[in-house]
């Protein structure tokens, strides 16, 4: 069994879920798992002592004099400011597997530290990109690669809400996940930023080019409930990925019809997300697997960073 260790038990880290049926964060993703004994840290003890005893955890009280060596997986669940130390000293004592929440951090300096010592290091990163990361997406991703072979879409359209950072970037990599290319944005016209949900990820819209494909990105402002599309429009069809991106479609246009035809439709593709994420780690730790998306993750992070000029 495998020791891991979770840092912060805010919302995604134990609170999306606590009182429901669905596993949506890492503290009962881990409890789930018979591969894994959880321990928690939070700066709330209060926070940490409820968790704790929701999912049978140990408490730990100091984590910068806790020896991370110590564990074979460290989750970073804590706020965005405070990923790049809690990395850095994983990185620094080994850990084999570190889950960081996304984004990694708002100092495209400290993305260029956190790049060199990674690639002096033994360390796997996962950035919790979840979509990459569920079985639905994987058949979406093959099902593009066989309707639409050796083709890239004619446009894109992605509409978000709450922080261009935070949430656009889930429909940016999941764009390089099914399209198989690394973020690379060429921004021609961009909205004034708003401030709406993070002090420091403004929520903006803009046009451009994702990879030489022309994009169109609408940030919604002032939107409290989560709202994630992202729509492929190619020659021979076109993908929808709707509701938070738990709905997705793909439709082919057949040259004998003057309408495009429903080809698949699958829903809860998001359904228990913490699940498969989870998994991966344990995976990684079990030799099975041994890539992360780490070095992915950077480059899309600096140039989200680059367009919001932080």
């Amino acid at each position: 069994m495998y020791k891991a260790l979770l840092i912060g038990c805010g919302n995604i880290g134990a609170l999306y879920d606590i009182d429901k049926d669905s596993v949506l964060t890492h503290a009962k993703a881990y409890h789930l798992s018979e591969n894994f004994k959880l321990f928690i840290y939070d700066t709330n003890i209060e926070a940490a002592n409820r968790v704790a005893a929701k999912y049978n955890a140990t408490v730990v009280q100091d984590i910068f004099n806790e020896k991370f060596y110590k564990y074979d997986c460290i989750s970073i669940a804590s706020p965005t400011v405070t990923h790049f130390d809690i990395l850095k000293k994983a990185i620094t004592e080994r850990v084999k597997v570190v889950l960081c929440e996304k984004p990694i951090t708002y100092k495209s300096s400290e993305l260029l530290d956190l790049e060199n010592l990674y690639k002096l290091s033994s360390t796997k990163i996962i950035v919790n990109y979840i979509r990459r990361f569920q079985e639905k997406y994987s058949i979406l991703k093959s099902t593009i690669d066989k309707c639409f072979p050796n083709t890239l879409p004619n446009e894109i359209v992605i509409r978000y809400t709450r922080g261009f950072a935070n949430n656009c970037s889930h429909a940016l990599d999941t764009l390089s996940f099914l399209l198989n290319k690394d973020t690379n944005l060429d921004v021609q016209v961009e909205s004034s930023p708003v401030f709406d949900a993070f002090e420091k990820d403004p929520t903006v819209s803009l046009k451009g080019f994702w990879n030489e494909i022309p994009i169109y990105c609408q940030g919604l402002i002032n939107v409290e409930y989560p709202l994630f599309e992202i729509e492929l429009i190619y020659t021979a069809g076109y993908v929808s990925i709707r509701n938070s991106g738990n709905t997705i479609e793909v439709f082919e246009r057949r040259k004998t019809d003057s309408y495009l035809l429903p080809l698949i439709q699958m829903e809860n593709c998001i359904k228990d997300y913490m699940i498969p994420v989870v998994d991966n780690v344990f995976r990684i730790l079990d030799g099975e697997i041994e890539r992360d998306n780490f070095i992915e993750s950077i480059n899309m992070n600096k140039e989200v960073l680059r367009v919001i000029n932080l």
